[in-house]
């Protein structure tokens, strides 16, 4: 076929797959206009099935690749109507005292929501871009949520340290991850380019600090109290049912 979908007509199966497929692009879409988009759509690669090609849409609790920077680590449904960003470092103390209020709501929500974190490196942390590198490289073996409490529990272990790269080898094998992929990843350019992508788009949505959270457009800035969140995510739920 050399890459080409061939003409014949389309199958009554393979239409209904189209139709699963465009819905599915229109709620990634439509999630799109709370923050610069961010959300699912982790490869577009054509693949031949049945004559026909058609694009692979993955969640964004797995691995990314170089193709699709924009696939974030998230808690919650993803095909939720509230949907919170939240740009964090993990090197920074604020964001690591508003850790118990985010669980607070992730628990309090559930699928109501869809939390995603965001990279957000501040340039006077010494390893915030360090750590936010690390925290992608777990990602990629699908332990980034635990790695991300880990870093937090141990700040201020390795928040000065000149180069983090051992510890948080070491920290990944801790965790059950295979080290030697992990550093790889942490050496290599994709993980960066995923990190560079949060800030941009953290830049372009006006965050300057963190955490931020932005919750359908509207932001909250800080480690703010649960009640705070709360006040802005009913609201939100209201508008969208």
């Amino acid at each position: 076929m050399n890459g080409e979908v061939d003409n014949q007509p389309l199958t009554k199966k393979q239409r209904r797959a189209l139709r699963r497929e465009e819905r599915r692009l229109e709620v990634a879409k439509g999630h799109r206009k709370g923050v610069i988009g961010k959300i699912v759509v982790v490869a577009s690669v054509v693949v031949v099935i049945g004559g026909i090609g058609w694009l692979i849409v993955k969640g964004g609790g797995g691995a990314t690749t170089p193709l699709a920077p924009d696939n974030d680590p998230f808690k919650g449904s993803v095909t939720a109507k509230v949907v919170i960003n939240e740009f964090s470092d993990l090197q920074c103390p604020a964001c690591k005292a508003a850790e118990p209020v985010i669980k607070q709501v992730i628990d309090t929500y559930g699928d109501k929501i869809k939390f995603i974190y965001n990279n957000f490196p501040i340039p006077s942390h010494q390893n915030g871009r360090n750590s936010a590198i690390a925290g992608e490289c777990a990602f990629d073996q699908g332990k980034f949520w635990e790695f991300h409490d880990l870093l937090f529990d141990k700040q201020d272990t390795w928040g000065n340290i000149s180069n983090p790269k051992d510890t948080f080898v070491a920290d990944a094998i801790s965790l059950g991850m295979d080290g030697t992929k992990f550093a790889a990843c942490y050496d290599g350019s994709d993980a960066k380019k995923r990190v560079d992508y949060d800030e941009s788009e953290g830049n372009a949505a006006g965050v300057n600090s963190t955490p931020t959270f932005i919750i359908n457009g509207q932001k909250i800035v800080g480690a703010q109290p649960f009640e705070e969140f709360k006040k802005v995510i009913d609201a939100k739920l209201s508008a969208v049912q």
